[in-house]
């Protein structure tokens, strides 16, 4: 079987659709997806993954939930780094916290830093729990207008808040949930049988730029061409990054 060299990049998404079932899991420490342009992807962050911002709070651990606060007045919080494929556009946050009381709540946010240490709100829930959680543990899903990873220029972490000390308030964990995305093509065609009008520019482009094709020589792609297996091989384990210890 041939397939048009043009299919290819429609191929290499079906080929990752066994990855994308996987992407319902409990919260635990995980390497992000990084498959699939149209279904969240969910980076998961446990308990333990949180640190107090504050170096002279403490907390406690309850079976089998999570950890709260044991000192301190007032709002207290814990962050968290959040690790995302470059390009990610993330639009979800889901807290998986206690809320046990009607004097307290959790707020939520997120966070981007540059390479000076300079802070950017990107995301802030003042809110995230209320008294409609009480009492009870319960998965609350926040949605906000997407933003797009630059982790070049960038740092992200996700801090999570508590108003009041004691096990009332017990955050278990959370993850965030984003989408990948093709990146834009660039003004300037790589290959000259494939201009900015070809129905496949933008994909073309983007495995010409992440070396995962050269074109089949002088300056062309041939998009129309038929693919052998040896040229699928290369596309199949360069895209993939395939390699083993031997």
């Amino acid at each position: 079987m041939r397939f048009s060299r043009s299919l290819l990049p429609s191929l290499l998404f079906l080929l990752a659709l066994p990855a994308l079932a996987q992407m319902e899991r409990p919260l635990s420490p995980a390497v992000p997806d990084t498959y699939g342009t149209s279904w969240l992807t969910f980076l998961p962050i446990d308990a333990f993954h949180f640190v107090p911002i504050d170096s002279t709070l403490t907390y406690d651990w309850t079976n089998p939930w999570g950890f709260y606060r044991t000192n301190k007045s007032g709002a207290q919080s814990f962050r968290a780094g959040l690790q995302f494929p470059e390009g990610a556009r993330v639009q979800y946050l889901e807290l998986n916290v206690c809320d046990m009381t009607a004097s307290g709540q959790f707020n939520a946010s997120i966070f981007s830093a540059d390479q000076s240490g300079v802070p950017t709100t990107l995301v802030n829930f003042p809110n995230a729990t209320t008294v409609a959680e009480i009492p009870g543990c319960v998965l609350r899903g926040l949605t906000f207008p997407a933003f797009t990873v630059d982790n070049a220029s960038n740092v992200y972490y996700l801090d999570v808040q508590s108003t009041i000390a004691g096990p009332t308030l017990i955050l278990v964990g959370a993850r965030v949930g984003y989408k990948l995305q093709v990146s834009q093509p660039p003004v300037t065609p790589t290959f000259v049988d494939v201009p900015p009008t070809h129905p496949f520019y933008q994909y073309i482009e983007a495995l010409a730029a992440s070396g995962i094709t050269a074109g089949c020589g002088n300056g062309q792609y041939c998009p129309d061409a038929a693919l052998t297996r040896g040229q699928m091989a290369v596309f199949l384990a360069k895209a993939l990054g395939l390699h083993w210890t031997p």
